[in-house]
């Protein structure tokens, strides 16, 4: 049998594999062959996904820099100020 490798999906989730450990350690079986005639139970290792926060300052000094945002936690956005001649930055 050879083990699927399709990824299912879950929300805010990236899949990882098939694992033959519940805490997504050990052998990820995802497709690989499996031949021994005895039972397997695999379970789904799942990562949270990450996203980005970027800063565009239109021609700006002192830009904030990139950040990084998990699922399912809260970011702080940066309170760092772009500067700019002649302009005032209205937060």
């Amino acid at each position: 049998v050879v083990i699927s490798s399709a990824s299912p999906s879950r929300t805010g989730y990236n899949f990882a594999g098939w694992y033959n450990n519940t805490s997504g350690t050990g052998t990820n079986y995802a497709g690989t062959q499996y031949s021994t005639n005895a039972n397997l139970a695999l379970y789904a290792k799942w990562t949270k996904k990450t996203y980005t926060v970027s800063y565009s300052a239109s021609g700006a000094f002192n830009i904030p820099a990139a950040q990084t945002k998990t699922h399912g936690t809260t970011l702080k956005l940066s309170t760092t100020v772009p500067t700019k001649t002649n302009y005032v930055f209205n937060n």
